[in-house]
């Protein structure tokens, strides 16, 4: 409750109006679990008044919708927390995968969208080919989810536009430690699933900015960017993503940071937040798009 009145603050002071339209309809906060969807009323109402900001802010990006969320929680494996995989829809708190995917969906609607809708669309984001079909199904690599979102036509790859390198993608990890994640270490089908996807991912082609090569590139990167950090841990493509955002001429990092800190943006230029852990390699850059993929229709969720 307490990271969703940090969150109606923003939006009180945003626009007074609207926020005690929705505010007035309230209904107590309690969580509502169906077959295929979790999410609390807090994250319906969240939802309907960034929908009703949108209609005076038609112009937009994934930078203002994510700085409804400055001040939100990091929380580790929110999605993580059911036997069975199912949608988990929470605008409360974020680890930096859900904080980017929350706020693209809502990017990507039409400000007259409803909340099932907000679901579907989610949905169509995290899970490959737009479709929840077990935990794996989920795009758990990031370089996997750049590239089934794209072929989705929700986001453009801009990274080798933009001088981006051949980026020789090796992912493992999740199968090198099955011990870590509840889904594979009792499940033999899971872990056998997962090390097909790694396979097959290993076999794309990617390109990334290359740390020294940043500070130039970071200026052409439109606000509002999707920002991939690349990295050098083994058996990991990427780390680490948020937002790119521009202000006073300089090129910001928006994202969840960790455990324990809340949902903020750099004071320092992206390519110096970057160079500041040793694992960092470089970046890829994606950028939000909207196109007639966005209004189709898709398996419906229950929603009550």
């Amino acid at each position: 409750m307490e990271a969703n009145m940090s969150i109606m603050k923003k939006l009180k002071m945003k626009n007074k109006i609207f926020f005690c339209l929705c505010t007035c309809a309230m209904p107590v906060c309690s969580l509502f679990s169906a077959t295929n969807i979790d999410y609390t009323s807090e994250d319906s109402v969240i939802f309907e008044c960034v929908q009703t900001w949108k209609k005076t802010h038609h112009d937009n990006t994934c930078a203002d919708i994510g700085d409804f969320f400055l001040g939100a929680p990091y929380v580790a494996k929110t999605l993580d927390q059911n036997s069975n995989e199912r949608l988990v829809v929470n605008l409360r708190q974020f680890d930096c995968s859900t904080f980017v995917e929350s706020v693209l969906a809502l990017w990507l609607l039409p400000d007259n969208a409803s909340f099932a809708d907000y679901c579907n669309q989610l949905t169509a984001i995290r899970y490959r080919n737009g479709k929840c079909d077990g935990y794996c199904s989920r795009l758990h690599y990031f370089s996997d989810w750049i590239a089934d979102n794209e072929a989705k036509g929700f986001v453009n790859n801009l990274t080798q536009q933009l001088g981006g390198e051949p980026f020789k993608c090796q992912v493992n990890f999740m199968s090198s430690h099955p011990q870590l994640y509840a889904q594979l270490k009792e499940n033999s089908a899971n872990l056998a699933e997962i090390v097909r996807h790694e396979k097959r991912i290993n076999m794309q082609k990617f390109h990334f900015i290359p740390i020294h090569q940043l500070k130039n590139a970071e200026k052409n990167i439109p606000t509002g960017s999707i920002i991939a950090i690349t990295t050098q841990i083994d058996g990991l493509d990427i780390s680490h993503v948020g937002f790119a955002v521009r202000k006073n001429g300089k090129t910001l990092f928006m994202h969840a940071p960790a455990v324990g800190k809340q949902i903020t943006t750099t004071t320092i230029p992206l390519s110096e937040h970057i160079a500041l852990q040793s694992k960092n390699t470089g970046i890829m850059v994606v950028v939000p798009k909207k196109n007639a993929l966005c209004e189709k229709k898709r398996e419906t969720l229950t929603v009550n």
